[in-house]
């Protein structure tokens, strides 16, 4: 288990958001902490990105071998999404994901700082 500095990136249409955090790797796992106190765990093996905080549980699947959910914790219910990956570039523990939910295209990714 090491610690290392990446940069976040989260984009759409409309919005882009940036930020630099430490994150947490282990073997084909990475794990860190967005501002807003939401824990990240990306695997890299299973091209699954989960993100919790105190009201939900979101879990991407990108391999398209699973749904993809939002469980609102409040209410104990569970929302499906669909997830069409259009590409996912992974070298070393930088990543990008090129994917769609409802016709609106994102890009995630995630880049070692060094």
């Amino acid at each position: 288990m090491s610690k290392i500095d990446i940069e976040v990136t989260i984009k759409n249409s409309e919005t882009t958001d940036s930020y630099k955090v430490k994150a947490i790797v282990n073997d084909s796992v990475i794990k860190y902490k967005e501002p807003d106190d939401t824990t990240v765990i990306f695997d890299y093996k299973d091209n699954r990105l989960v993100r919790e905080n105190d009201q939900m549980k979101m879990i991407y699947n990108f391999s398209g071998k699973e749904d993809s959910i939002i469980l609102v914790k409040d209410y104990n219910r569970h929302i499906n999404l669909i997830i069409k990956t259009n590409k996912i570039n992974k070298k070393d523990y930088n990543l990008e994901i090129d994917f769609t939910i409802d016709k609106e295209k994102f890009l995630y990714r995630i880049e070692e700082l060094k």
